[in-house]
């Protein structure tokens, strides 16, 4: 039996929603990330992006992460839990995965066959720890500038 559905997303979800305590954070190909009521299914928020919405959320640091594409040049969107966004890092890059969070750290590939990890403070500050570009010799890029 199916208890509700969510019908007012105008595209389809391409990733799994994240579920956090009474709330389901859905993500939509629409570019928006849909905060649904867990028992009810009724939309208390919806986050719009610029982009696709194509991996799942992760909550880090008290807050949501986001990987949206935009065509090239991707965004990591920290949201609080109300649905207002507190910063964004532009990746450069496609990003077509689900982050992983540990600690204050979130983890994610990109296009470039780079893996990174982005620091989110506390206040909700990005800052790019590390790229691993996997198809370099020298996979450490230690003069490149950073995202965020």
């Amino acid at each position: 039996d199916v208890d509700w559905k969510f019908t007012e997303s105008e595209r389809w979800y391409w990733t799994q929603a994240l579920a956090a305590g009474n709330t389901i954070f859905a993500p939509s190909l629409d570019g928006n990330l849909y905060a649904l009521d867990a028992n009810t299914g009724v939309k208390l928020w919806a986050f719009e992006s610029e982009g696709a919405i194509v991996g799942s959320p992760t909550i880090v640091s008290g807050m949501l992460a986001i990987p949206v594409s935009d065509g090239g040049n991707s965004k990591v969107h920290l949201v609080e839990f109300n649905g207002s966004q507190k910063d964004s890092c532009r990746i450069g890059e496609n990003i077509f995965t689900t982050l992983v969070a540990d600690g204050d750290l979130i983890y994610f590939a990109a296009t470039d066959k780079s893996i990174r990890a982005l620091s989110i403070s506390g206040n909700g500050n990005p800052d790019e720890e590390w790229v691993y570009l996997t198809d370099k010799d020298d996979p450490l890029p230690r003069d490149r500038a950073k995202a965020c």
